[in-house]
C-alpha cells in the first residue's frame, strides 16, 4: 500500500495541475459556476493527497501510527490501517461526485431556467444535458454514470442496491450486481472519471 500510495499521489497531483491549467486558460473566475467547479475539485484532490502523505510518512509506520491511536497487536494495526485505506477513497469519490453533480445541476438552471429540478436524478438532469447540447454518450457519458453508481454504493455499505449493470470503459469492464459489494473503485478508473469529465466540460464550455 505505501509504494501504491506515492503512486496514486503523482497521479492526481498531475490531475490537479491539468484542471489548474484549464482554469487559467479558459479565463474562469471563481465568481461563476464553472471556475467554482475547479477550485472545488483542486480543494477534493489536494485533500486526498495530503490524506496519502500522511498515510506513507506516518500511518504505515506502526510506531508512529501508535503515538496517534494505540493498537493492541499487529493485527488490529493493520485493520485500523485498511479501514483508513479505504474511507479516504470513499471520502474522495464523495467529494468528487458531489461537486461534479453540483456543477451539473448549476449547468441545468442556466440552459432550463424555468424547471424545477430538486427532486430530479442525476441521470434525468445528465440526460437533458446532453440532448439540449447534443453531446455524444460517449466515454465522457459512461465515465459519469460509473461514477454515479461507485457513489451510490457509499450510501450502502458498499453494496450495489440497484438493478444489475455492465458498463465498458476505456478497457475495463464494469460490472454492478445487484445487492453485491462493488470492486471497481480503482484510483486508476478515478483518474479516467477524471479526465474525461475534463474533456466533457470543454465541449460544453464551448457550447454555452
Amino acid at each position: 500500500m505505501k509504494q501504491h500510495a506515492l503512486q496514486t499521489i503523482g497521479q492526481f497531483e498531475q490531475i490537479r495541475i491539468d484542471y489548474k491549467n484549464e482554469y487559467h486558460n479558459g479565463n474562469l473566475s471563481e465568481n461563476d459556476f464553472k471556475g467554482q467547479l475547479f477550485n472545488r475539485i483542486d480543494k477534493v484532490i489536494i485533500f486526498l493527497n495530503l490524506n496519502l502523505q500522511n498515510f506513507h510518512d506516518n500511518l504505515n509506520n506502526k510506531l508512529k501510527f501508535d503515538r496517534i491511536l494505540p493498537t493492541a497487536s499487529e493485527y488490529d494495526y493493520k485493520e485500523v490501517l485498511r479501514h483508513y485505506f479505504i474511507q479516504t477513497k470513499a471520502s474522495f469519490i464523495y467529494g468528487i461526485s458531489s461537486v461534479i453533480e453540483t456543477f451539473f445541476r448549476e449547468l441545468h438552471k442556466v440552459l432550463f431556467p424555468n424547471k424545477n429540478i430538486d427532486k430530479k436524478s442525476l441521470y434525468e438532469i445528465l440526460n437533458q444535458i446532453f440532448n439540449k447540447l447534443e453531446l455524444e454518450k460517449n466515454e465522457n457519458w459512461i465515465a459519469m454514470m460509473v461514477l454515479s453508481n461507485i457513489r451510490n454504493t457509499i450510501h450502502n455499505n458498499g453494496i450495489h442496491i440497484s438493478e444489475d449493470r455492465t458498463f465498458i470503459y476505456h478497457n475495463y469492464e464494469i460490472i454492478f450486481n445487484y445487492n453485491l459489494p462493488q470492486n471497481v473503485a480503482l484510483y486508476d478508473i478515478l483518474s479516467l472519471i477524471l479526465y474525461d469529465f475534463l474533456k466533457l466540460f470543454k465541449f460544453i464550455n464551448n457550447k454555452i
